[in-house]
């Protein structure tokens, strides 16, 4: 069965800020690997497969943005991964730069609006001649 429009964007979405949903997950709770690709699963209805989730867990714990510890030490059984100070902070600036998209795009349609107004020809990558320096 083809996917509707709004699973398909939130699949896209997921699997585009996927970095940012495993640290938003673990802002929550410290989990190990299956267990977030469950969450993601539940509570996104996307299936990530291990394969993209594990490398991107490696490079957050590589970057000091997640810790992951074997819940045994003595054996491999599984590794929790915590959100670090610096984790926490990603995922603010994470969150906060996805809430400004829609009102970013909104200031360029007024700003352009404003120049095709004036008089002015707005160019496909959103500058106009004599703005550049802004």
């Amino acid at each position: 069965m083809p996917q509707t429009e709004p699973a398909l964007l939130r699949e896209r979405f997921v699997h585009s800020f996927l970095s940012l949903v495993i640290l938003s997950i673990l802002q929550r709770r410290p989990s190990f690997g299956y267990e977030i690709m469950t969450i993601i699963n539940e509570e996104y209805g996307v299936f990530v497969s291990a394969g993209s989730l594990y490398p991107i867990l490696y490079q957050l714990d590589a970057v000091g943005l997640v810790t992951g510890a074997w819940d045994e030490p003595g054996k491999k059984v599984r590794k929790i991964y915590k959100l670090t100070p610096g984790g926490a902070e990603a995922v603010e600036r994470g969150l906060g730069a996805i809430t400004a998209v829609p009102q970013v795009e909104r200031g360029q349609r007024r700003a352009e609006s404003f120049l095709r107004r004036t008089g002015h020809r707005a160019t496909p990558m959103g500058c106009t001649r004599g703005v550049h320096g802004l």
